[in-house]
């Protein structure tokens, strides 16, 4: 309806509306809406005031909707910069929400059982059964119902968003066992969770693999620490909790500075 009548106006009128609300593109925009608008068929006149009102009521729900998830993310955001799961957040692909929520479920990673009864308490891993003994065949069976389903959700939408957007081995496993016709998020979600423990437990953010190696250079590892840098800064920014996230008291602030002081480089906030 909005359209519809905006489309009717001068077109020079329409094309500066489009252009202040940051619409890409607004020549191809305001043509392809004129060219639907005449297709349109025209409201009855007593409808149009009832259908205006249900349209502006529409617009303030979603609106209340949007702040309301804000100022939730700001606030997982606050509460995430106080533990270990933050340094999750240095993985790319891995956002402030899906860190907390695996945060959340596996609790402190100090006082957590065995990684392999963590993996299998996720509900990620197949269970093998093996009859007739020691020299018996053995087979795969589907994944076991009773889990933590909440975790297993978070750490499979953690594995999907690696897949597209993580590390480069990392998507590229994702691909090789996908192309195989494996499990690719089941698979990648056992490795996430099991680097994921490494990182809480280490105090550690997040290093290819080359760089993890004894004989690697400080300067190296220099230049990727401020090459991800900002990529990390802009995550907690985004959220209005970069401060809360780098307080020199809290896990990220505390690793930033003995980065800063380890290889006489300056992380600005």
């Amino acid at each position: 309806m909005f359209f519809c009548q905006e489309c009717r106006r001068d077109p020079l009128v329409f094309l500066e509306a489009l252009r202040r609300l940051g619409t890409q593109k607004p020549e191809s925009a305001a043509s392809k809406l004129q060219e639907y608008a005449a297709r349109v068929l025209n409201t009855a006149d007593e409808y149009v005031g009832t259908l205006q009102l249900s349209l502006a009521q529409h617009v303030k729900h979603y609106r209340c909707l949007q702040e309301n998830v804000e100022q939730s993310e700001k606030e997982i955001a606050f509460w995430l910069a106080q533990t270990q799961g933050a340094f999750l957040t240095s993985v790319r692909g891995i956002g402030i929400v899906l860190a907390a929520g695996v945060t959340a479920e596996v609790g402190n990673p100090y006082d957590q059982k065995p990684l392999n009864n963590l993996v299998s308490y996720s509900g990620i891993i197949p269970r093998v059964k093996q009859s007739g003994g020691p020299e018996g065949e053995t087979y795969t069976r589907p994944v076991a119902k009773r889990c933590n389903r909440i975790l297993k959700d978070y750490v499979v939408q953690s594995a999907s968003h690696l897949g597209l957007h993580g590390p480069e081995d990392l998507m590229l496993d994702y691909k090789r066992r996908d192309a195989a016709g494996q499990h690719a998020d089941f698979g990648i979600a056992r490795r996430y969770l099991r680097m994921a423990m490494c990182l809480m437990r280490t105090s550690q953010t997040y290093l290819p693999r080359h760089l993890r190696q004894p004989r690697v250079k400080l300067q190296e590892r220099a230049g990727y620490y401020l090459m991800t840098w900002p990529y990390l800064r802009d995550k907690w920014q985004k959220l209005g909790a970069l401060e809360a996230a780098f307080v020199k008291d809290r896990p990220l602030g505390q690793w930033r500075n003995m980065i800063q002081d380890l290889y006489e480089i300056k992380l600005k906030v």
